[in-house]
């Protein structure tokens, strides 16, 4: 929910909706730093995945959807637009994850993580795509993905992570029981670059994995 005050941080719940907190003027034991969002204003769903701010407007991934609020129109019809698999030819419904990427031609798209694939969305023009196994991801269920300048895009589903550099696909899907220059373990949870920037790090139901990209003379490697 966008403060036009100052900065602020949305969030999702599963179960009571989502809220936004002002980081400009309010601290976490004040309420009226906190402005929340549910059924009771119209969301279809309270049951929330995830979360993305795309301009004024909120994107909230549910159980059951995409829901695209805007505050300005709060209290009306207008503030609120579902998508779907039957209205809008989503892959699936269940939204795990939502991230907001800048595109060739400058300006940016919502990716919406599913169980059978990513849809791509321009919230400007409405025009949508799924990428998937024919994209040239490795695995239907995209559990959530990262973008970054340095590393490209990469993608961790529940065959492994498949990562896009340069237009270039690398896979790694080395599982526990093999050997190999891979993580140790195949199902990843998150993926994210830390503060150095020099990894790509990968979150396991057993761990944490680190990925560093290859250099001159070196190849690319995974710590678990």
């Amino acid at each position: 929910l966008p403060n036009p005050s100052g900065p602020s941080r949305s969030r999702a719940t599963d179960g009571d909706g989502g809220g936004n907190f002002d980081l400009t003027t309010g601290t976490l034991s004040d309420p009226k730093a906190w402005t929340s969002v549910n059924r009771n204003d119209g969301m279809f769903n309270d049951h929330l995945l995830s979360v993305a701010e795309f301009g004024d407007e909120v994107f909230f991934g549910t159980h059951y959807g995409l829901a695209r609020y805007n505050p300005a129109f709060k209290g009306t019809p207008e503030a609120w637009r579902k998508y779907n698999v039957t209205q809008d030819g989503m892959p699936d419904n269940q939204v795990d994850q939502l991230h907001v990427v800048p595109t060739t031609d400058g300006k940016a798209a919502l990716i919406v993580d599913t169980k059978q694939g990513v849809w791509e969305l321009d919230p400007v023009s409405g025009l949508h795509e799924t990428l998937s196994q024919n994209f040239g991801i490795y695995g239907a269920y995209v559990a959530n993905d990262h973008w970054d300048p340095q590393w490209g895009w990469a993608f961790s589903t529940q065959k492994g992570v498949s990562l896009l550099r340069d237009g270039i696909w690398t896979y790694f899907t080395t599982g526990p029981s093999k050997a190999g220059n891979g993580p140790s373990h195949f199902r990843f949870t998150t993926v994210g670059v830390g503060d150095s920037g020099s990894f790509l790090w990968f979150g396991r139901s057993d761990g944490i994995s680190a990925y560093s990209l290859p250099k001159p003379g070196h190849p690319g490697r995974f710590f678990n």
